[in-house]
């Protein structure tokens, strides 16, 4: 018990000394139940962090880096046109963490371990789980051991199904910001399948990363093509080569340029053949006007009984004269001044004859005139020379026609030649694109089985044999405050059902008495209380 002093010392101290006072006389009453209630719960929380189970966590690293698969085209986006898309770093981080929480790739690793072991429901042996701590197992083998200890029963649709979410639940893949560093972790109830589970989950998310980016069918479609265009371009080949070899020539610019050559030669000797032709036609018409104004015979010798000198040198003149005058019909036309002039000369001379030719008597003697034998084989001549040009001529005209046929013949397969130079070269360059992406489809399909690729394993899965969970420190501590909360939450109860007074009571202010000396000072106080409240 408190005496009366010590109350009206209590009474007259401030409302948080009062307060404290109250709760150190409340828990010195309530020391036993919180203590009990603290000791409890400590308890409680020791034996369950010794039954919990413990949980063991494998970690990896991804790095993304800058490969075939981020900076090439696939080649079948190659065949049309292509367009260049310009997607940065971030987006092809992003598409491996969306690869990363696939469900495929979940499904293939609940297959190959089994549900029952990823529900808990069933453990590996340890022989195994010992394999697969080890560093020189490859994925592939760890996989035909864990399948070599699968279940005989398949489970249930339902089953696989929980266990391929909590395998999704165990596996937790995160990115810091500006990185191409990828971390992946998986937790289970043992560092061994830990381990197991993540060596599984990344070598399958590897291959069907590299599958993801290959285009189903590609090498035997580059194949079958490359195939088709190889034989397509061999055909052509060939008859180009016997276009060409019916041509007789290797190219048919250089065949028609000679053609063209030998036309241009052949017309040019067809004009120079018919000048000359026609040339040769005037003078056998000149030479065949000659012979026939000019006599076949000609006074040749004369011989009388007595000799007139005068007189036979007039005839002598005569016969100059006449020889003369053929000589120039043989080359001028008679109304030429000449021809006339001889001709008033041969009259003159035939006058004199005539008045004279009384006093003598001879004998005269003819002959074929040397004249008109001469006109007569130039004539002949001149019949040979034409006839010459004539078939000279003939000749020309059907090698003109000749070279003019070959060379529409030529134009008309150089425009097939043309064409088929033309289908050579598409399907030559055509044949070659289709060797390049067919090579290509092969690098592909070879790395794919390697398992090569940009994206590689920086960190592979970690064997940590310390459990993560549960965190005995920080669990004992939180469970010591919340017991330490508890336990003053059930100091104030137990007081409050008690009827004692609450220790925050002296915090609230309720109306307070007023005392007065007397009935005037009341009146007074009350009537400035008044106006106080009307103000």
């Amino acid at each position: 018990m408190t005496s009366p002093h010590s109350e009206s010392k209590d009474a007259a101290a401030p409302p948080p000394v009062r307060a404290v006072n109250d709760l150190r006389a409340a828990f010195g009453r309530q020391w036993r139940a919180m203590l009990v209630f603290v000791v409890g719960v400590l308890t409680l929380v020791t034996i369950g962090l010794f039954l919990c189970p413990k949980t063991y966590i494998s970690e990896s690293k991804l790095l993304v880096r800058v490969g075939r698969e981020s900076v090439s085209l696939d080649p079948t986006a190659t065949t049309g046109q292509i367009h260049s898309p310009s997607e940065s770093r971030e987006y092809e981080v992003t598409s491996v963490l969306d690869l990363l929480e696939s469900r495929s790739v979940r499904e293939v690793v609940v297959e190959t371990v089994g549900a029952d072991v990823i529900l808990k429901k069933r453990q590996l042996p340890q022989s195994v789980l010992s394999q697969a701590a080890q560093q020189d197992q490859t994925p592939e083998q760890l996989a035909t051991l864990v399948q070599a200890q699968r279940a005989a029963v398949e489970p249930s649709p339902m089953v696989r199904e929980k266990a391929i979410r909590q395998l999704g639940d165990d596996i937790s893949v995160s990115k810091t910001k500006k990185s191409n560093v990828i971390a992946v972790s998986c937790f289970a109830e043992s560092p061994e399948l830990a381990k197991l589970l993540l060596t599984l989950f990344l070598d399958e998310f590897r291959s069907q990363y590299l599958a993801a980016h290959q285009t189903a069918g590609s090498l035997e479609f580059f194949e079958e093509q490359t195939d088709l265009i190889g034989k397509q371009f061999e055909a052509a080949d060939l008859e180009l080569q016997q276009a060409r070899n019916g041509l007789v020539a290797v190219s048919v610019d250089r065949r028609r340029d000679a053609l063209q050559e030998q036309l241009s030669e052949v017309e040019l000797g067809i004009l120079r053949t018919e000048a000359d032709l026609a040339t040769s036609e005037a003078t056998l018409a000149d030479l065949t006007l000659s012979l026939d104004t000019l006599p076949r015979k000609s006074l040749t010798q004369e011989v009388t009984g007595f000799p007139n000198d005068a007189l036979g040198m007039t005839r002598r003149q005569l016969y100059e004269i006449e020889i003369r005058e053929k000589d120039l019909l043989s080359r001028f036309r008679e109304t030429h001044p000449d021809v006339i002039a001889i001709r008033k000369q041969k009259a003159e001379a035939l006058r004199i004859i005539g008045q004279r030719g009384g006093e003598e008597f001879g004998q005269e003697t003819l002959a074929d005139d040397p004249s008109w034998k001469e006109l007569q084989v130039n004539l002949l001549a001149e019949r040979s020379k034409a006839e010459g040009l004539r078939g000279r001529l003939a000749s020309l005209g059907a090698q003109h026609d000749q070279l003019k046929l070959q060379l529409q013949t030529l134009n008309s397969q150089a425009g097939k030649v043309a064409r088929l130079v033309e289908r050579v070269e598409l399907l030559r360059n055509k044949y070659g694109s289709y060797e390049e992406k067919l090579e290509q489809t092969r690098i592909d399909r070879a790395l794919l089985k390697d398992r090569i690729s940009s994206l590689s394993v920086a960190q592979p899965p970690t064997y940590v044999v310390k459990a993560v969970s549960p965190r005995k420190g920080l669990t004992l501590i939180i469970a010591a405050f919340l017991a330490a909360v508890g336990a003053f939450c059930l100091a104030v109860l137990r007081e409050a059902f008690a009827g004692r007074p609450a220790p925050w009571r002296h915090f609230v202010r309720g109306p307070q008495p007023i005392h007065f000396e007397s009935p005037d000072d009341g009146i007074t106080k009350v009537s400035e209380l008044v106006e106080q409240a009307a103000h």
